[in-house]
């Protein structure tokens, strides 16, 4: 009766969709087959071991799918957008909607969750308690650091300063079976990649990596730092811990940002901090404060919560500097200028405020232009524009 159910759930997808399910899962199907008998195929293969293929999902997307069976079948969750989509969206085993501006919708159906619910929590221990969630949070987390980084590289970093005792051929087994180590992979002119999930132009990236003569070697990262970097993907962050985030983190608190929220923008800063020698990701750096700008009484207040962003953005470890912050090599560095103006052709303003954030990236610089204006009897005004 499952079985049935489930091949009328996948029954509309496309030949070619059905095949990146055997594809991913590594289900052996002959391509020159009809579709139907494909179809049944695969769904045999889904129904007959849910456990096994629900174990080579990534973390993100069995702790998406317990979120789903929580809510129950065909009741939506209402999510931010993440920069990249998950595996479950993207093979069909759960619906979801992209259409609101501000929202994205997910839901599980019937025959999806009759066949999950009954094991994703079972999945879910085993792989947190066989250490496989934990050694994924690592690899993910060097791969958000890093941006794009060789096999070669990689495998440096992770084995460098592991204790004599640790159980080496354990460690590669789960590395090996790391989801991660199989979705982000690419090779590039015969050398083999691993890549953030939310990095697109790798091969603009590797330029801009190769045309900073002065960055030789990948600053090390420890496992625990990777690991906490690689924690709540897809809205993962670096340096909570540290000065720069506890403050951003406070300051989007006091704009009314819910803990959600906060990790969905801190995120965002994360991504755009790496391209700030751009003017639209220079522009989004600020995009939090943008839509709070009627919260600010005086330019003070403003500017303390843009000081705010471009510390923590400075922290980061940039993928063009392999790893090192633009505070420790003074490169691709945000700055920040005042220019104050009084704006005598608009009488019933009070004084203009120009803020700009500059970042010097080898030659570019990228311009958000903020302009804040306050006076006694209107309201604060805040208009943004991008110049170069």
């Amino acid at each position: 009766m499952l079985l049935e159910l489930v091949i009328n759930y996948f029954e509309p997808l496309k030949k070619s969709e059905l095949i990146e399910i055997s594809d991913f899962f590594g289900f052996p199907v002959d391509r020159r087959s009809k579709k139907k008998l494909l179809l049944e195929e695969i769904c045999h293969f889904l129904t007959s071991d849910p456990e096994y293929w629900l174990s080579l999902l990534p973390q993100r997307d069995a702790y998406f799918l317990r979120r789903l069976v929580a809510e129950g079948p065909g009741r939506p969750v209402f999510l931010e957008y993440p920069d990249n989509i998950s595996v479950i969206e993207l093979l069909k085993i759960i619906g979801s909607e992209y259409e609101d501006e501000d929202w994205r919708k997910a839901w599980i159906d019937g025959p999806v969750y009759d066949l999950v619910a009954p094991h994703i929590d079972k999945v879910i221990e085993y792989k947190e308690n066989d250490g496989s969630y934990q050694i994924e949070r690592v690899v993910m987390g060097y791969l958000y650091i890093y941006g794009i980084i060789s096999a070669e590289d990689l495998v440096d970093i992770m084995f460098r300063d592991l204790e004599m005792d640790t159980d080496f051929d354990r460690i590669n087994d789960l590395i090996a079976q790391c989801p991660a180590i199989h979705i982000y992979k690419e090779n590039i002119n015969g050398v083999n990649y691993f890549f953030a999930p939310n990095l697109f132009n790798f091969e603009d990236v590797l330029e801009r990596i190769s045309g900073l003569h002065d960055v030789k070697e990948y600053k090390y990262f420890s496992w625990e730092e990777a690991g906490k970097a690689g924690k709540d993907v897809p809205f993962n962050c670096y340096g909570l811990d540290m000065q720069e985030g506890i403050a951003l983190e406070n300051m989007l608190a006091d704009l009314d940002y819910n803990e959600e929220e906060r990790k969905s923008i801190i995120h965002r800063i994360w991504y755009c901090a790496q391209f700030a020698g751009d003017d639209e990701a220079a522009e989004q750096l600020f995009d939090c404060i943008g839509d709070r700008q009627d919260w600010f009484d005086a330019f003070e207040d403003y500017k303390s919560c843009v000081d705010a962003i471009t510390a923590y953005a400075n922290s980061l470890p940039k993928w063009m500097l392999k790893g090192h912050s633009a505070d420790e090599l003074n490169i691709m560095k945000i700055s920040i200028k005042v220019d104050m103006e009084d704006a005598q052709e608009e009488p019933d303003e009070g004084p203009r405020y120009e803020y700009a954030a500059v970042c010097n990236s080898s030659g570019k610089d990228g311009w958000a232009w903020m302009i804040f204006s306050k006076s006694d009897n209107v309201d604060s005004k805040f208009k943004r524009t991008v110049a170069s």
